[in-house]
């Protein structure tokens, strides 16, 4: 069983502070840039209920509800959970140190959620794209939905059923955990937190 004293909490010079002070400060710079546009497409989607609706809200909801538009809100949301994990970083900060808890847990789960649906959606958006505008196929209806629950079940895989097959073998640390100056995966060393950017 892991004890909080086999590991090392993750105290940090005066340098690493900073550098995680900085890289805060872009997270929630992030996350409510992220909350802004989502608040600005909801608001004109929800326009277009009234009659006397402008052309950029259609125009907005038209997009929305195309593929490209659905993998840009999956995208979005991704990026949303990834900002969400850099407030764990102000307790952080108070403390002068990363320690184990909840809140380790909950940014090395959000870093993994990041990670894996930007790459994910990343990679649909620029697929598909090169697909539509270069081999200029057509793509087929039943090709969103699956990406999307693909991407959906890839995140979900590699957030939580991967600390769950991991505390079945026999390795002695928790799967998030202290990282450096923050919380990421420490489960299997540096070539299994590789897999997991």
């Amino acid at each position: 069983m892991f004890e909080v004293g086999a590991f090392p909490q993750g105290d940090w010079s005066i340098e690493d502070e900073i550098g995680l002070g900085f890289a805060t400060t872009i997270g929630i710079i992030s996350l409510l840039s992220i909350i802004s546009l989502l608040t600005y497409l909801i608001r004109h989607l929800l326009k277009t209920r009234h009659p006397q609706a402008s052309e950029r809200s259609h125009a907005i909801r038209r997009f929305l509800l195309t593929d490209m538009g659905a993998y840009f809100t999956c995208l979005l949301l991704a990026d949303l959970l990834y900002s969400l994990g850099y407030l764990a970083n102000l307790k952080f900060l108070v403390d002068y140190k990363t320690s184990m808890g909840g809140l380790c847990t909950f940014q090395g789960m959000m870093f993994s959620v990041g990670y894996a649906g930007t790459g994910w959606f990343n990679s649909v958006v620029s697929v598909v794209t090169f697909m539509i505008l270069v081999l200029r196929w057509k793509i087929p209806k039943w090709l969103m939905p699956v990406l999307v629950s693909l991407g959906w079940l890839f995140v979900g895989f590699i957030t939580f059923l991967g600390p769950v097959i991991f505390a079945a073998s026999d390795y002695v640390f928790p799967f998030y955990g202290p990282n450096n100056i923050g919380c990421f995966v420490l489960a299997g060393g540096p070539n299994y937190q590789t897999w997991y950017m």
